[in-house]
């Protein structure tokens, strides 16, 4: 991934927690155990949001959701320039 096509592809906030349930969920068929699922929101979301995530997993199967992650700014001083994917 180059700076040049990054706006081709989306983030895991940009995708959305139904779409990356959805895929856990077809993958769950297929594993024995649980799979360690994280979710990604927007700094915008709100507990309703995240409880109708929660429904909607384990409607789907998804036996654990490990973490809920929320976007958030980046602390003053602590922006990364140059190539994202480069940066640890």
């Amino acid at each position: 991934m180059t700076n040049e096509n990054l706006a081709l592809y989306q983030d895991a906030y940009e995708i959305g927690a139904e779409k990356i349930i959805d895929t856990y969920a077809e993958a769950t068929r297929h594993v024995d155990q649980g799979l360690s699922l994280t979710l990604f929101f927007p700094d915008t979301a709100t507990t309703r949001d995240i409880n109708k995530a929660q429904i909607y997993a384990w409607r789907k199967g998804i036996k654990t959701l490990y973490y809920i992650r929320l976007r958030q700014m980046a602390l003053e001083g602590t922006e990364i320039e140059g190539c994202v994917s480069c940066a640890l």
